[in-house]
C-alpha cells in the first residue's frame, strides 16, 4: 500500500496537504514521515501507530512529523 500511495503522489501530484481517517490517517503519517517533503502539512482524523512493529518503529515521540499537522481524535474511542 505505501509503495502504491508513494507512486500516486510522485505521478499525480503535487499536492499542498493530506487528509487521513483512522487506517488512512496512520498511513499518511507513515508516508508524511518517510517522504518529508511530500506534502506541506497533514490533517489525521482518528489516527493510531500501527501494531505491526516494522511500522511502529517510526512513530516516535523524539520524532513527530516533520510538518504542521491536525489531529483529531474523540475521547470515547478506545482504538485510537
Amino acid at each position: 500500500s505505501l509503495e502504491l500511495l508513494d507512486a500516486t503522489c510522485e505521478r499525480e501530484g503535487p499536492f499542498d496537504g493530506v487528509l487521513g481517517f483512522s487506517q488512512g490517517a496512520a498511513l499518511a503519517a507513515l508516508l508524511c514521515m518517510r517522504r518529508r517533503t511530500l506534502f506541506r502539512f497533514a490533517i489525521l482524523v482518528a489516527g493510531f501507530v500501527p501494531r505491526d512493529p516494522q511500522w511502529a518503529a517510526d512513530f516516535r515521540p523524539e520524532a513527530p512529523l516533520p510538518l504542521p499537522s491536525l489531529h483529531v481524535s474523540g475521547a470515547a474511542d478506545a482504538a485510537v
